[in-house]
């Protein structure tokens, strides 16, 4: 059950899924269901009636309606942990859903590892934005306005300092794009000593998500910071 991975003070919120496809929502429930993990498919108009909470909910929308369907959400309930499944997603569009709140962003091509690994993430609250589109995101990264980016500064010299070398490594592969199995493969490491890396580097950077902790970085290495 997912609830064994949630602390106390998480456990009252509500996680949901929009999704674009409706073929992909049974898919989802699907992966869900072998991996343990409850999830409640429901119209979009039920979900809005719905007082349950610590639950996993997946409905379709359209792809014309998800900015409004975001903002109604948040508006309803700003505690609710959101993500979003898309068949293809624009720059713009993946600015906005972060600026809104939504805390993942995924396209339908996510392995099923990955998928299950970005739901239990932000079912604990954290972002996981798919690596494509974390991409788009720092290749834009100046002109992208996230309020949760924490700006306490680190002095670009000390950046080797503050990291080791094989975290300065792993955060300058993920800045890149890569994926954790991506950067486990070219380190020669495994993808739990990656992922554990990123969590330091994360402690380290004093920021809340990987995407701060990349924009930090690259701000940093770059001279803007």
């Amino acid at each position: 059950m997912i609830t064994k991975v949630i602390t106390n003070h998480i456990s009252k919120h509500n996680t949901v899924i929009l999704v674009e496809n409706s073929l992909i929502v049974l898919g989802v429930c699907r992966i869900l269901d072998c991996y343990n993990l409850k999830v409640e498919m429901i119209e979009f108009e039920n979900l809005m009636e719905k007082q349950y909470q610590n639950t996993i909910f997946i409905t379709k929308v359209s792809k014309e309606s998800m900015l409004h369907k975001v903002k109604l959400l948040l508006s309803t309930d700003g505690s609710t942990r959101i993500m979003t499944i898309k068949n293809k997603i624009e720059i713009n569009e993946i600015k906005k859903l972060v600026e809104l709140g939504v805390k993942g962003i995924l396209s339908n091509k996510l392995e099923e590892d990955e998928l299950v690994q970005a739901i239990k993430q932000v079912v604990l609250g954290y972002i996981f934005i798919e690596n494509r589109y974390l991409k788009l995101l720092i290749q834009d990264y100046s002109r992208l306005k996230i309020n949760s980016l924490q700006n306490k500064p680190v002095k670009a010299l000390n950046i080797k300092k503050l990291l080791t070398n094989k975290e300065y490594e792993v955060i300058n592969l993920v800045a890149e794009g890569l994926s954790c199995k991506q950067i486990a493969d070219k380190l020669a490491i495994s993808e739990r000593s990656t992922r554990l890396h990123i969590s330091k580097i994360i402690k380290k950077m004093e920021v809340n998500d990987k995407l701060n902790a990349v924009i930090k970085f690259l701000k940093i290495k770059w001279g803007k910071m």
